[in-house]
């Protein structure tokens, strides 16, 4: 209640007076700072997320762009290394004499010749091996399609640089097997040898040409009446080599006596004939210039010049065919025969004509049953 003496400045009595409004608090600026502080973090730690995924994304694409190039890196690689294999296979197949693994290398017109077995490989390797094989690395950039590969190697004592090409995959998507082109050479043997029964590293050839790996080569004949002079080994170092060998066929010491015996033979045979018709080249005409000779009484003799001509008989062999054997002419004969002319007889001699001379005779060695002609 106011006090009754004092004076009243507040509303007429009796009336309410509103309540009061409480004032207003001001926020307390720490709070705010917290709140614009938190909002500033949201944000930056969106920005950090949005950044680092971006950096992480970033790094995957140039982890997966770094594999994917080391990956296309080791396929060029492994193209490399599989371009060059055929070589080194090839090679070491020919060293170790194993003919199936080094056709397996190749790609052939044709099929493997009767020089392409173990059993000429063989013989190549004990006339000249292989060894110090090395095959250079081609550029893994390289390794599509055709590629030469560079290699060098001993063949016996000589050293051998030697550029092979393979062909392979045309593409990185390509499964192709590399495969050697060419690889192999040739030997030109020729009739004459093929005549004499040419035999390469104990191998019978019949043809004039044959194809062959790699290596070493050594010419024979198989027929004991011929041996070969001069060089009798060749070889076939590089790719499409064509050798040949710079020998010749001769009649061998058993050729010769052969000879010998068998035109001794049939000169001996035709001097022992009394008839007209004693072979060797040396018949008599029944009438000799009006002068008529008998039959059965004709004797042959050899002029001493030719039965040592006879004794120490020289050959040679033709140039097409060696088994046709040729000697020198041998020489005289003395022909005596009784004879009539004009109802008149006696003895007569032979003074000039073919009959009176024995000439080259030659012996044909491809028959079955050789046989003396006289030409």
């Amino acid at each position: 209640m106011p006090d009754p003496h004092e004076p009243w400045h507040g509303p007429p009595p009796g009336l309410l007076q509103p309540a009061a409004t409480p004032p207003r608090r001001p926020m307390r600026r720490g709070v705010l700072l917290a709140i614009i502080g938190s909002l500033v973090l949201v944000i930056a730690l969106v920005v950090v997320l949005s950044v680092t995924s971006a950096r992480r994304a970033e790094q995957r694409a140039a982890e997966e762009a770094t594999a994917s190039a080391l990956a296309a890196e080791a396929a060029a690689q492994a193209r490399a290394d599989a371009a060059i294999a055929p070589v080194q296979g090839y090679l070491h197949a020919l060293a170790d004499g194993d003919a199936e693994t080094a056709l397996s290398f190749l790609t052939l017109t044709a099929g493997p010749s009767v020089l392409m077995t173990d059993e000429v490989l063989a013989a190549s390797n004990a006339v000249a091996p292989i060894t110090e094989i090395e095959v250079a690395p081609v550029v893994p950039e390289a390794a599509l399609g055709t590629v030469d590969v560079r290699a060098s190697y001993l063949l016996g004592d000589e050293q051998v640089e030697i550029t092979l090409r393979v062909v392979g995959p045309a593409s990185a998507e390509d499964t192709a097997e590399w495969e050697i082109v060419g690889g192999y050479g040739s030997l030109y043997i020729g009739d004459p040898l093929v005549a004499a029964g040419a035999l390469v590293n104990g191998v019978p050839v019949t043809d004039m040409e044959v194809e062959v790996f790699l290596g070493a080569y050594e010419l024979s004949v198989s027929d004991p009446m011929f041996t070969l002079g001069g060089t009798t080994v060749t070889t076939v170092s590089q790719d499409y080599d064509a050798a040949d060998f710079d020998a010749d066929v001769v009649l061998s010491d058993a050729g010769l006596a052969t000879f010998r015996t068998l035109v001794g033979e049939a000169v001996g045979t035709c001097i022992a004939s009394t008839t007209l018709a004693a072979g060797c080249g040396i018949d008599l005409p029944g009438t000799i210039q009006g002068t008529t000779v008998t039959e059965g009484t004709i004797s042959r003799t050899l002029s001493a010049e030719a039965q040592a001509t006879l004794d120490s008989l020289e050959a040679d062999i033709d140039a097409y065919d060696p088994r046709i054997v040729s000697g020198e002419p041998i020489g005289t004969v003395h022909v005596e025969f009784d004879c009539s002319e004009d109802g008149q007889a006696g003895r007569c001699e032979l003074i000039a004509g073919s009959a009176g001379h024995l000439g080259a005779p030659a012996v044909d060695f491809g028959a079955d049953v050789p046989e003396v002609r006289w030409d």
